[in-house]
């Protein structure tokens, strides 16, 4: 990326500052990227032309949306100073800055160290950590009670499987732009209302272990096996014929997600495409591809 966060303390305070790095710095700072759902109810906090100078020098905490602070104490948790947030690292009114950043999109979130993904939130001011009120409870160990271990409850939902399918229900994957942020991310981390779900290139896991699948499923509707692939050598272990129809199913989920802004119709769509050629070395043309023709 062209600007990250970085998370900075100044005496006991902590605080974040717009930063751009060169790419010697990137190549030994690693970041964290942030999927979210702006919503319409509160907009997020976001970088102008105005703004752009004193963003520069200091963003104060308390002046973010609770998703933002949520995921800086994510960073936090990891000891990972920078942090990628779109609505902070673009200039949101210079229409240069966005369409540059925009393209860079698939760059961003693919050499992200993790992306924390508000998979609950309907917008940035409800935070990762949603208050579910009996979802989880500390108690403590009634067979080590002399030591004051505390033991972590989850409520166990009846009915719930290891092949039932909670991104069915997340507000964030019914959005258009979230797609390539999700599928190209190497690792995501998702705060969901009831629990936290990892899922990296080899498995996708509820921290309940409720849900589990050990492949490359990524965050769409399609067939465990065949949702999210290995940038590199796509079509060594898939037919041509398989690697369309993974196309197909990617375009499948795009086209029933929302979209704010109509505009961005293609510009969130531009990502997956660089994926996909990347992967297959195929040519794009008009919205296909050449060697479909």
């Amino acid at each position: 990326p062209n600007r990250v966060i970085e998370i900075a303390e100044s005496g006991e305070r902590q605080y974040c500052r717009l930063i751009a790095p060169n790419k010697c710095e990137l190549e030994f700072m690693p970041y964290l990227a942030l999927s979210h759902c702006w919503g319409k109810a509160a907009t997020p906090t976001k970088t102008t032309m105005a703004s752009l100078a004193s963003h520069r020098e200091r963003i104060p905490l308390a002046a973010l949306p609770r998703t933002f602070r949520d995921a800086i104490d994510v960073a936090n948790a990891l000891n990972i100073s920078y942090i990628w947030i779109d609505s902070l690292c673009i200039v949101q009114d210079d229409p240069e800055d966005w369409e540059r950043e925009a393209a860079r999109m698939a760059s961003i979130y693919r050499n992200s160290y993790l992306t924390i993904a508000a998979v609950s939130a309907h917008n940035s001011s409800e935070g990762l950590f949603l208050d579910n009120p009996g979802s989880t409870k500390f108690i403590d160990d009634p067979f080590d009670s002399d030591k004051g271990r505390r033991v972590y409850l989850l409520p166990f939902t009846r009915g719930a499987s290891k092949d039932s399918d909670p991104t069915h229900f997340w507000p964030l994957t019914s959005r258009a732009w979230t797609l390539q942020e999700c599928l190209l991310s190497p690792r995501l981390l998702c705060f969901a209302r009831d629990q936290i779900y990892w899922r990296c290139s080899r498995t996708f896991l509820s921290e309940d272990g409720t849900f589990q699948r050990h492949s490359s499923a990524a965050l769409i509707h399609a067939e465990p096996e065949k949702s999210r692939l290995p940038l590199a050598g796509l079509l060594a272990s898939y037919s041509p014929s398989d690697a369309f129809d993974i196309w197909c199913r990617w375009f499948s989920e795009y086209v029933e997600r929302q979209l704010t802004i109509a505009e961005d119709r293609l510009p969130a769509w531009a990502g997956i495409t660089w994926y996909y050629h990347t992967a297959t070395g195929y040519t794009p043309l008009v919205g296909c591809w050449k060697e479909d023709l």
